[in-house]
């Protein structure tokens, strides 16, 4: 069976990492994976390992957030049938059985599956307009169009199965978590509570206004001001926004949290991060689903997440995790943890049992498998 895989970006951040886990987990099937990315970059080296055949082409997001974005769709707009017509010239001979498209923000592989009448599976990851403000250049209405003539479409959470539902028949959506870790890599964790070096509190991502992390920033001000006590921000992702680059810094140095605040710039060393803090942050807007959290949790580490998009479909509220609404509701959550070693164990290990029994690669590869199964059957 030959899959060819579509996706929008070229580093590795969490589609793709999604991606390169379900990989693995058809590594002792027929399979043969074509990925077609937009440039060299870390996913080359991950694909190269499992031995799969990288096609680099630039694609055009047809998307835009503001009116120069939307202008600046126009001569993308000129190129894309190009754009599409060097994709097919350039996997021709692979001659795929099916397109998976990794990414709802691009539509090569929904339009090259047209073409060669062959079936299509769009994967869809975000909620495009409430997490990253961006808008489809033909207007949401087509794209769900385009989306629902697809032969079967997965999300990552039941709230992006409900933001597109009202264009697209619910029996073609499947909701499929995403998977982590495998089982077998799974360690029972002994975190031991920070008492007396202080407490480290960590945020993973893209740093960007939509992933809330002045937010988090702002919490911990208000920590430090009522505890005078060794309490830390590590951020772990780069910039891609100016202006708020410039937020962000001007934040922390107006309010003098240069000691308190570690912007630590994107790693690729999952395991470093995690051995050097104590508890993981998640304050986007709108997660999609959530997959640090479930790297934290398989870590054995407390999580406090956004009470919003699919974050509350892994943590359940002071079980697994702890859930916050706005600013001060996350200051209290974090309160909890600096006094309640008891809390901050029983989270741990409650997450790290979750991990093992929903959010594992080996249930999610399965689920995927028996998708596509069905639709070439």
């Amino acid at each position: 069976m030959n899959i060819l895989v579509f996706t929008h970006y070229s580093s590795l951040y969490g589609a793709n990492r999604s991606l390169i886990g379900f990989i693995k987990g058809t590594i002792n099937t027929n399979i043969q994976f074509m990925v077609v990315a937009p440039k060299a970059g870390e996913l080359d080296k991950e694909l190269e390992r499992l031995n799969v055949i990288i096609v680099h082409q630039k694609l055009f997001r047809l998307y835009y957030d503001d009116f120069l974005g939307l202008i600046k769709c126009l001569p993308k707009l000129l190129l894309q049938r190009f754009v599409n017509l060097q994709i097919k010239r350039k996997t021709k001979k692979f001659r795929p059985d099916l397109i998976y498209s990794n990414s709802s923000v691009i539509t090569n592989g929904y339009t090259l599956a047209m073409k060669l009448g062959i079936p299509h599976l769009w994967h869809i990851r975000e909620f495009r307009i409430e997490d990253y403000n961006l808008r489809y250049f033909f207007g949401e209405k087509n794209l769900l169009k385009k989306i629902a003539k697809s032969d079967q479409v997965i999300t990552i959470s039941n709230s992006i199965k409900e933001s597109i539902v009202k264009g697209v028949q619910s029996s073609k959506i499947e909701v499929i978590h995403n998977g982590v870790i495998f089982l077998h890599e799974i360690r029972n964790q002994n975190r031991h509570y920070p008492k007396n070096r202080g407490i480290v509190f960590g945020i993973l991502g893209v740093i960007r206004e939509s992933k809330g992390q002045l937010e988090a920033i702002r919490a911990i001000k208000t920590l430090v001001d009522c505890f005078h006590t060794q309490i830390y921000l590590h951020i772990y992702g780069d910039f891609v926004e100016s202006k708020y680059r410039r937020k962000v810094l001007n934040y922390i140095k107006t309010n003098s949290l240069v000691d308190n605040i570690l912007i630590k710039g994107f790693n690729k060393n999952i395991d470093e991060i995690y051995n050097n803090i104590d508890v993981l942050l998640v304050c986007s807007k709108m997660e999609g689903f959530g997959r640090v959290v479930v790297e934290a949790m398989s870590k054995g580490m407390p999580v406090i997440g956004k009470n919003s998009g699919g974050i509350p479909e892994i943590i359940v509220n002071g079980e697994s995790g702890l859930l916050y609404d706005d600013v001060s509701d996350l200051f209290e959550q974090m309160k909890k943890l600096l006094n309640d070693e008891e809390l901050y164990l029983k989270l741990g290990q409650t997450g790290l049992e979750t991990a093992k029994r929903k959010f594992t690669i080996d249930v999610y590869s399965t689920a995927i498998l028996n998708t596509i199964n069905r639709i070439l059957r």
